[in-house]
């Protein structure tokens, strides 16, 4: 009887790769050569389709008999529709059928914890891509080794364990797998109802809503396009959405610490902006100020800067790109608004049984919770005043005497005792990224020699290099994809959209949207 180690018959491994990663694949292949030689596996990819065949169909009669599908990952594998929406598509719903194991493997640095299998479990060690060990030997090693332990477990029968996959946010099921029909009428009711928070909660939890949900329309509005696009040929169908909201329910942290039993609470107002740029060493500064602990819990980190600037768009892409890092959970409040409304709703969130209890409660509740998650993160967006998180918030004590890390933005420079990450205005590249993300402008980002390319550089210099200036200038040179730059820079000094003073940032919708188009509603 064949060993688990080397299976009755070898089990299979699909590539799934970009072209311009084809040295590396290559690379990977040499060091998979004595599992293919003992006849445990043997690999498949699309190099080997012999002349004169219908390259599709190969492909997808190979991706449907893999047992294995490797998914190398790069920043050229996410931009490539065929292997994201085709491939990678198809792997995540056998892997979710249980009919095949997807093993993504990190060759070069990207922002794959985002991407839709940012839950399964990656190689090299902990998702370290490939390109950036000091040997790449050593690190194609370690894939190896993890492929070796993946098809053993496979081949002796083993139920996966390294990555519990829900579906909602991982997989959609294929068809044949869906349980019994959706009541519509209830789950449209549902959906509509939702808060703003929550709306932004399911459209991340629901794989590939946040690509056809705008960011910017009223709850009704996203519940009509989530609804519609699930309902579509190319959507993961009604029981997708249903599943996702099945999954607002929270479990109490284990032992009173630590992470939650069930799913990791993530209550957050805003989907993540795919137009995000730069800014990769304030991420780190506020991830290492964050990890810093004090005898009293961890000391709050806060984000400073004038309006226009960032401030919440960064916090944001922080929580989204960190979340695994708080497995008890990360906690948004709109410091706007009074602590106790934030807070209470996340009582409310936390422990549904109090929903109905008066809003002191539910703020107890929040407080019990909180001092219970020493893992979580809590979030005050656009706090007018730090000293505020020092005093009682109605009749608990103050947000300082909870354990969970605290992060805060604000207008105001004077942080006093907090630690203070300074948000300055994008540098020249961020900034032009920004202003010409439109497929329709992208000639002119990546051609530094294009004969628009100082018309572009101007543009940001009037913009102040702020990021809500220009990406509201994207959205409308996106939208006028005909409109010349020079005409573009002339109206702006004609109308003297000088924005790079705080006080100025409030014209800029009227000044840089088209007429008739409502401003954009999203955080600063």
């Amino acid at each position: 009887m064949p060993s688990p180690e080397r299976p009755a018959v070898p089990i299979s491994l699909f590539y799934s790769y970009s072209h311009k990663d084809e040295a590396l694949r290559d690379e990977l292949e040499t060091h998979l050569t004595l599992l293919r030689r003992h006849g445990v596996v043997r690999g498949w990819h699309d190099r080997r389709i012999p002349a004169g065949t219908e390259w599709a169909g190969q492909i997808d009669q190979h991706l449907e008999a893999a047992d294995v599908i490797l998914l190398l990952v790069s920043a050229d594998f996410l931009a490539s529709d065929y292997c994201y929406d085709k491939e990678m598509k198809r792997a995540l719903e056998r892997h979710g059928a249980g009919a095949a194991r997807v093993i993504p493997v990190i060759l070069r640095p990207c922002d794959w914890q985002s991407a839709p299998f940012w839950k399964l479990q990656a190689l090299p060690k902990d998702g370290k891509p490939v390109a950036t060990w000091k040997d790449r030997d050593e690190a194609f090693t370690d894939i190896a080794r993890g492929i070796r332990e993946a098809v053993a477990s496979l081949a002796a029968g083993a139920p996966d364990h390294s990555a519990p996959a829900p579906p909602a946010e991982v997989v959609t099921p294929p068809p044949t797998a869906r349980p019994r029909a959706v009541d519509r009428a209830a789950l449209v009711r549902t959906v509509s109802g939702l808060s703003p928070g929550d709306m932004a909660l399911l459209v991340t939890l629901v794989d590939g809503a946040a690509s056809h949900v705008s960011r910017h329309g009223t709850v009704r509005e996203q519940a009509s396009e989530l609804i519609g696009w699930a309902e579509s040929s190319t959507g993961p169908g009604l029981v997708a959405v249903q599943e996702a909201l099945g999954e607002f329910s929270v479990s109490p942290p284990r032992g009173g610490q630590g992470a939650a039993a069930g799913l990791i609470p993530f209550v957050m107002p805003f989907p993540r902006n795919p137009d995000f740029v730069g800014r990769t060493a304030d991420l780190e500064s506020l991830h290492a100020a964050l990890q810093t602990r004090e005898h009293v819990g961890i000391r709050p980190a806060g984000l400073t800067g004038m309006g226009g600037i960032g401030k919440t768009q960064l916090a944001v892409e922080y929580v989204y790109r960190h979340r695994g890092d708080y497995p008890a959970g990360i906690f948004w409040v709109n410091a706007a608004e009074p602590l106790a409304r934030g807070l209470a709703h996340i009582g409310a969130r936390l422990r549904p049984e109090v929903r109905g209890e008066p809003p002191d409660r539910q703020l107890q509740v929040a407080f019990e919770e909180l001092a219970r998650r020493p893992d979580a993160l809590l979030v005050f967006d656009n706090l007018d005043e730090p000293a505020q998180l020092a005093l009682p918030v109605g009749s608990e004590p103050s947000p300082l005497t909870l354990y969970c890390r605290i992060l805060f933005t604000t207008r105001q420079r004077e942080l006093g005792c907090f630690h203070a990450v300074e948000v300055s205005v994008l540098p020249e590249e961020a900034a032009l990224q920004l202003l010409l993300r439109h497929p329709s402008r992208h000639a002119v980002r990546d051609d530094p020699h294009h004969p628009e390319r100082p018309e572009a550089q101007a543009i940001c210099r009037l913009l102040g290099w702020l990021p809500l200036a220009l990406e509201l200038a994207g959205a409308f040179l996106g939208k006028r994809s005909a409109v010349p730059l020079t005409d573009y820079q002339r109206r702006l000094q004609a109308e003297g959209c000088l924005s790079t003073l705080d006080s100025e940032v409030k014209h800029l919708p009227r000044i840089l949207l088209p007429q008739g188009t409502r401003p954009l509603s999203r955080p600063p």
